[in-house]
């Protein structure tokens, strides 16, 4: 508790600033290169990552069914890399349903597991294609499908057939995302546009969208990810099965990434600076990151108490960036943050 509320301290002293006046609004010019760092420094490279670990992944499935387990590394590194993105829900991630066949979470009902099992256990299983896989359920064809399988015993290679139609699936998910950010992609050309024919009408309604994207993550991680571990500890006295990737023990990995991943769009697009909160906001960053790592920490010691108390510590952190989106650097930056495709899930 002692920690907790020195957080909330020094959190809640930063934040004083936000009561400081700001400069005046941006032109729509400046805008517009807030956007363009936003896609070529934060949105671009993050969606190459996921190509590329999700093409490496689908080699190494498909190289041996002898051998499938030996695929969790890279399977890993697309967890890693897909957490990094997966608030950034704009342009083709809000289409063909593919953020959630990427990652079907929560998944409240155990939908995904029953599916799997029923699929796993069918002689079909074994013709299992690509195309065969995306006329299924959107819970089996991403990553917490293939965790599970890559997490228990295979018993044959009709198993290791559904696990290789699933890597396929990951990986033309990713290539197509990752194009979507390249030059002319389907999203670069909405948020450069800013024409009626364009999701944004102009550069302040495509910046706002960019922050609202950063936002909507923090919000997700304070209301519903971190309640979701929070809760689980507190009923089980260990991390819950309903935790993000908690098969593959990165559940940590999972959220870390996620709150990078909001704070980068703000760091990397100039926002933060032209706000004058940098300072801020990087000390917020590096005292998220702390508490998750003492979580971590005090549940590999079963001192849940400890690990459930720098949980909620976070949860404030998250809220506290989320002030700052909303007080001092959208006003700054002359906008007004809104909601995207992630909230209410």
């Amino acid at each position: 508790m002692k920690m907790r509320r020195a957080c909330i301290a020094l959190s809640s002293a930063w934040l004083l600033t936000l009561a400081q006046p700001v400069a005046a609004a941006v032109t729509a010019a400046e805008q517009r290169v807030f956007v363009d760092r936003a896609i070529a420094t934060v949105f671009l490279p993050a969606f190459n990552n996921l190509q590329n670990s999700g093409a490496a992944l689908h080699a190494a499935v498909a190289k041996s069914c002898q051998a499938v387990h030996a695929a969790r590394p890279e399977l890993a590194a697309v967890i890693a890399d897909f957490s990094s993105i997966e608030s950034y829900r704009i342009g083709a991630m809000n289409t063909e349903n593919r953020a959630e066949r990427l990652y079907f979470w929560p998944d409240r009902k155990g939908t995904g597991q029953r599916q799997l099992r029923r699929l796993l256990l069918s002689p079909a299983r074994a013709e299992l294609n690509l195309d065969a896989l995306q006329k299924k359920s959107v819970a089996l064809q991403g990553l917490a499908a293939l965790e599970r399988i890559l997490y228990q015993p295979v018993r044959d290679t009709a198993d290791c057939v559904v696990a290789q139609a699933i890597a396929a699936n990951l990986a033309q998910i990713s290539e197509e995302l990752a194009s979507d950010w390249q030059a002319g992609g389907g999203s670069v050309k909405a948020l450069r546009e800013g024409a009626r024919t364009s999701a944004y009408r102009d550069s302040r309604e495509a910046l706002a969208a960019v922050l609202t994207v950063a936002n909507s993550g923090l919000a997700y991680l304070a209301d519903k990810k971190s309640v979701v571990l929070i809760k689980g500890l507190a009923r089980s006295q260990a991390l819950a099965k309903n935790a993000p990737f908690w098969r593959s023990g990165l559940t940590f990995e999972n959220v870390r990434r996620n709150f990078a991943g909001a704070v980068d769009l703000l760091q990397g697009s100039g926002a933060a600076e032209a706000a004058a909160v940098q300072g801020v906001l990087g000390f917020e960053r590096s005292n998220g990151f702390a508490m998750l790592v003492a979580a971590e920490e005090a549940l590999e010691q079963g001192d849940i108490a400890t690990a459930n108390n720098r949980l909620e510590a976070f949860r404030f952190v998250a809220q506290s960036v989320q002030a700052l989106i909303a007080e001092r650097i959208a006003p700054a930056l002359g906008v007004v943050t809104g909601f995207n495709a992630s909230d209410g899930d």
